[in-house]
C-alpha cells in the first residue's frame, strides 16, 4: 500500500482537500514515536545521565532539539551544530548527539510555538518528510534537511513554518474547516517557491514581518541560495546562517506543489493524495511501521537537464540520474587514449592482486584476519548476566520501565543461549 499511514474511509472521502487534510493528520499519528522508540530514547537518556554523573559529579545533563519539542523521526539527519558535539549510536541503533556547554533556546522557542500554533507540529511532520523525499539530479548528494549539505536546518524550517501562519494563512478560513490543513500546506509550498530571500529577511518577532536590507538589524546576503531568518532569542544570528542553496528548495517547494496539483485534479475515489510527494517502504494499513533506524523512506527524482557533479562512484547506484554529458566526456577520453595499456587496471592496487596458496601469503593474509576479528563480540551468555544484572539495578531503584526493558532483553539472550 502506498499511504500505509491512510485507512479505507480516509482515502473514499469525496472531498479532496478534505481527504488530504485527513491524509496529513493520518500521518502525523502514523510517524509518532511508538512506545518501544520511546523507552529506547529513555533508556539511552538515563544511561548516559549515569555514566556523565559517575565520572564527573555535579554535572546536569539536559536533553534538547526534538527529544524536548515531540518532533522526532524514527530516523533523522544529525543536525549542524554551532558547538562541536560528539555523535554516538547505542546498542538500540537510538543515535544522539552530546554538545557541552551549550544552551539551546531554539528548543525552549519551538515549545511555546507549538502551544502558540497547534498546526505548526503536524505541518512539521509532514514537510519535513516530504523534503526529505526529494533529490536533485544535478545535485545528487544533496540533502533538503540537512545544513551539513548547505540545506535547511530542522529550526530554520519551524520558522519559516511560524513566519507562514503569522503573515500569510489566510485570516478569513476557519481552522475548523475540513480543508483548512490541505489548503495551508499548499499556500506554504507556493509562496516559498516564490519567496525572494535576496532582498527580504524573515522576522518572527512582534507579530512577524518580511524586513529589507535597510530595516533588518542583520545583513542580508543577496547571492543567490542564502536565507535570512532573524534569530527571535539570539541577537545578530541568523538562524538559517548554514543555508546556501535556496534555489534547490525554491525549485523542491515548487514541484512538491506541482504534484500535490496534478494529484488533486486527476485523483479518483479511493487513492491516496498525499503520496504523490510522501513516499516510505511500502505496508499493509494495519501493519505497524518499521521502528527506528530501520524505518526507511524512498526518494523522488527531479530531473533538472543539467550534468551531475557527483562522482562515478555515486551515480552507479543511480541509473537514471542525468549524467550523461560527463560519461560522455569520460569515454571520449578513453577512446582517444594512445596506448591499450593507459586503460589497463593497475595489477598493483589491492582488489585486482591475484593471491596464490604459498605458505607467506598464506600467513600474510590470516595475520590480516586476525587482525580485523581482534574484537571479540560477547557471548549471549554474558549478555544474559549484562541484562539481568541491569535488571535487578533498575528495579532497586523503582524504575519499573527500564526493569522491565532489559528483563525481557534478558530473557531474550537466554533463549539464544540454550
Amino acid at each position: 500500500m502506498d499511504a500505509p499511514w491512510s485507512n479505507k474511509e480516509t482515502l473514499r472521502t469525496t472531498n479532496k482537500l478534505e481527504r488530504l487534510s485527513k491524509e496529513i493528520v493520518d500521518f502525523e499519528k502514523y510517524i509518532a514515536p511508538t512506545q518501544k522508540e520511546q523507552l529506547n530514547r529513555d533508556t539511552l537518556l538515563y544511561s548516559v545521565s549515569q555514566l556523565i554523573e559517575s565520572l564527573w559529579p555535579g554535572n546536569v545533563i539536559a536533553p534538547f532539539g526534538s527529544s524536548v519539542t515531540g518532533l522526532q523521526f524514527p530516523s533523522r539527519l544529525i543536525p549542524h551544530a554551532k558547538v562541536p558535539v560528539l555523535m554516538a549510536t547505542d546498542d538500540n541503533n537510538v543515535s544522539m548527539d552530546i554538545t557541552v556547554q551549550n544552551e539551546s533556546p531554539s528548543s525552549d522557542r519551538t515549545v511555546l510555538w507549538i502551544k502558540e500554533y497547534p498546526l505548526l507540529k503536524t505541518l512539521f511532520m509532514v514537510l519535513k518528510q516530504v523534503l526529505s523525499n526529494y533529490r536533485v539530479s544535478s545535485l545528487p548528494t544533496f540533502e533538503p534537511l540537512s545544513a551539513k549539505t548547505a540545506g535547511l536546518a530542522s529550526y530554520s524550517l519551524i520558522c519559516m513554518i511560524v513566519s507562514y501562519l503569522q503573515l500569510q494563512a489566510p485570516k478569513s478560513h476557519d481552522p475548523s474547516r475540513p480543508e483548512y490543513i490541505a489548503e495551508t500546506l499548499l499556500g506554504f509550498l507556493d509562496f516559498y517557491s516564490r519567496f525572494d530571500s535576496s532582498l527580504y529577511a524573515i522576522s518572527l518577532i512582534d507579530g512577524g514581518a518580511y524586513l529589507t536590507a535597510d530595516y533588518s538589524p542583520i545583513g542580508i546576503d543577496p547571492k543567490e541560495g542564502k536565507l535570512t531568518i532573524i534569530d527571535p532569542d539570539v541577537p545578530g544570528a541568523n538562524v538559517a546562517r548554514s543555508t546556501l542553496r535556496f534555489d534547490i528548495l525554491k525549485l523542491i517547494f515548487a514541484r512538491a506543489h506541482s504534484d500535490l496539483r496534478k494529484r488533486l485534479d486527476s485523483s479518483t475515489k479511493g487513492e491516496s493524495i498525499l503520496s504523490s510527494v510522501l513516499l516510505v517502504k511500502p505496508h499493509y494499513y494495519g501493519e505497524p511501521r518499521s521502528e527506528g533506524t530501520r524505518f526507511k523512506k524512498e526518494e523522488i527524482w527531479i530531473d533538472t537537464g543539467l550534468p551531475s557533479n557527483a562522482n562515478e562512484k555515486r551515480s552507479r547506484f543511480r541509473p537514471h540520474a542525468v549524467t550523461h554529458v560527463a560519461a560522455g566526456k569520460r569515454n571520449e577520453e578513453r577512446r582517444n587514449a594512445s596506448s591499450r595499456d593507459e586503460r589497463r587496471y593497475n595489477p598493483y592496487q589491492s582488489r585486482n592482486k591475484s593471491h596464490n596458496n604459498t605458505r607467506e601469503d598464506r600467513y600474510e593474509r590470516e595475520d590480516r584476519y586476525q587482525r580485523k576479528d581482534s574484537y571479540r563480540r560477547e557471548n549471549y551468555h554474558e549478555k544474559e548476566s549484562r541484562y539481568q544484572k541491569e535488571y535487578e539495578r533498575h528495579a532497586r531503584n523503582n524504575h519499573s520501565h527500564l526493569a522491565e526493558h532489559y528483563k525481557k532483553k534478558a530473557d531474550r539472550a537466554k533463549r539464544n543461549h540454550f
